[in-house]
């Protein structure tokens, strides 16, 4: 049987100062029964890290180790990383989430509930992108060789013409089941992987696995009628009403700037963004 939870954070040198307070707040509140796992680039730059944090509080995984004949030279770097962590452990896990390393824990929860609670809402939450911004809508258009005409239609309609931003409106978490499923239309394996990778470039988000949900978990998305070119989120602190929004989304983190809010929600339990500022 699958164990329940793995959070995968993608992670290079200039972030690893970040990894301290976040493994800090991992003991504070006592997350024993989460795996934490960084994914490195190269056995140096893992080695590097081991020699910063010598505990075992979290795991490693190392993308030239899993693939020797990789290219890390490219834009999708990161994209890589987190498609490198997904293939490896989404058949140790029920549940994946992939995150950034500027997070910190500031609340314990149960994890496993708040992703089953997720996954019981079906529920897609996003703002309207705005029209004049063509470049940002490349990065969220389910490209066509993976759809028929009659699912992209469906996409078109649900997505408002592909303009939506849905990134970071709560955690990205993958469920093992759909994942598969995903990966296997889209004829992504580790055999696949680097030819995958080469192909597709910076366009795999969780955009991708979004429309998935969509066209055959049953998931809704919502479009709110807020103009953004990031998160609804992301912005909070800059939107009227925004306790109402958070209590509709019911996301899992806030960026750090937004820890004034009241929120009322006891399911938020990381701050993310510590790198920005606002």
């Amino acid at each position: 049987m699958n164990k329940h939870v793995c959070f995968i954070i993608p992670i290079h040198q200039p972030k690893y100062r970040y990894a301290k307070d976040l493994l800090n707040s991992k003991r504070k509140y006592n997350f024993k029964n989460i795996d934490l796992y960084f994914v490195f680039s190269t056995a140096q730059d893992e080695n590097i890290f081991k020699n910063l944090y010598k505990n075992n509080d979290y795991n490693s995984l190392v993308v030239t180790k899993l693939f020797p004949n990789i290219n890390l030279k490219t834009d999708s770097i990161v994209v890589l990383k987190k498609l490198v962590g997904l293939l490896e452990l989404m058949d140790k896990y029920e549940y994946l989430c992939c995150l950034d390393s500027e997070i910190i824990f500031i609340n314990f929860v149960d994890i496993y509930k708040l992703c089953e609670k997720f996954y019981s809402k079906k529920m897609l939450y996003a703002s309207k992108l705005p029209y004049n911004k063509g470049g940002l809508i490349y990065h969220t258009k389910f490209p066509h060789k993976y759809v028929n005409d009659e699912e992209n239609k469906i996409l078109q309609e649900t997505t408002n013409n592909w303009c939506f931003w849905s990134w970071f409106n709560n955690i990205p978490i993958y469920k093992d089941v759909y994942l598969k499923q995903l990966f296997s239309y889209i004829n992504l394996t580790k055999k696949t992987f680097i030819e995958f990778i080469s192909n597709y470039k910076s366009n795999f988000e969780f955009f991708l696995y979004q429309y998935y949900l969509q066209l055959y978990g049953n998931f809704t998305l919502e479009i709110i009628d807020i103009e953004l070119t990031e998160s609804i989120i992301e912005r909070l602190h800059q939107i009227k009403h925004n306790k109402l929004l958070i209590h509709k989304i019911n996301p899992y983190w806030l960026p750090h700037y937004s820890k004034h809010l009241k929120t009322n929600s006891d399911d938020i339990f990381i701050l993310f963004h510590l790198d920005r500022h606002r």
